[in-house]
């Protein structure tokens, strides 16, 4: 964490008698799964660490060079040239964690997916009534009641402009390029705010930010239906789109078993997403 430079040991010389310099151990960098490498100067994709114990090459040493024996002949009997050997590769990277959730709560600030993760799970996290209570993801993992469990993240809120770094924007997009599900939290309470204008504007966030993030199964979750008025904005939200939505609320719990079913069924029928190439954007 705190090496500006990693490098491994020199190998060691030849000697007499035909003696092999010995190697010099390789180097191991120990990171969380679920890191990504890259090149720094061009961004060029190395590998994707997503398995515990899974090992990446990204420098080779340099091969040694070759001692007088080497070039004895019948001709050259006693050899005076010995090759020096090579510098091993010098890289900059850049590494990225990119966590390893099954479904992403996505939706604006204060819509209630932090609720939503510690009603479902056993996970803990800021509950407070202000924007950007959360400013890291949390994860949790969920289990149905006929024991199926999946990973689900409650990930910072977006606002306009997230693709480009606004709000807490990337650091919220690049965890959801692992989720093979999309939970979109649309918020029912009376906030003054246009529910199917702010499903618009997510979508259009996800779409984008590239990786095809906007092709992600979705399942759309209409929030907060305890509030007042929640049942007359949710009708007017349905007739805007023709999709199922599910209503829930966290304080009585409506509706949240038939969410979470809905999120293992959909992702016994997601395949994993690759994290490949430099281009996000054609990326599927």
């Amino acid at each position: 964490r705190h090496s500006i430079c990693i490098q491994a040991n020199d190998g060691e010389k030849g000697g007499t008698k035909l003696k092999y310099g010995k190697y010099a151990d390789d180097v191991y960098v120990e990171v969380p799964i679920g890191t990504v490498v890259y090149l720094e100067d061009n961004h060029q994709f190395l590998g994707d660490l997503n398995e515990d114990g899974k090992t990446l090459l990204v420098a080779k040493g340099g091969r040694g060079g070759k001692g007088n024996a080497c070039f004895k002949s019948s001709t050259n009997r006693v050899p005076r040239v010995a090759e020096n050997g090579e510098p091993g590769e010098r890289k900059r990277l850049i590494l990225e964690l990119k966590l390893l959730a099954d479904v992403g709560l996505v939706g604006y600030p204060s819509v209630g997916k932090s609720t939503i993760l510690s009603v479902v799970s056993s996970a803990r996290p800021e509950i407070a009534d202000y924007p950007f209570t959360t400013i890291i993801p949390n994860l949790g993992v969920v289990t149905t009641k006929d024991k199926r469990s999946f990973v689900m993240a409650d990930l910072p809120g977006l606002i306009d402009g997230a693709h480009l770094g606004k709000g807490l924007g990337l650091q919220f997009l690049r965890h959801i390029e692992r989720c093979r599900v999309i939970v979109h939290v649309v918020d029912m309470s009376n906030t003054g705010r246009d529910p199917f204008q702010d499903y618009l504007s997510i979508n259009q966030e996800l779409k984008e930010y590239g990786f095809g993030l906007e092709k992600r199964p979705q399942i759309i979750v209409a929030s907060k239906m305890d509030e007042e008025e929640a049942s007359e904005r949710l009708k007017l939200f349905q007739s805007q789109i023709d999709k199922e939505i599910i209503p829930i609320s966290s304080l009585t719990d409506m509706g949240i078993d038939e969410m979470i079913y809905k999120c293992a069924d959909v992702l016994e029928v997601t395949p994993i997403f690759p994290l490949v190439g430099r281009d996000r954007k054609s990326v599927v």
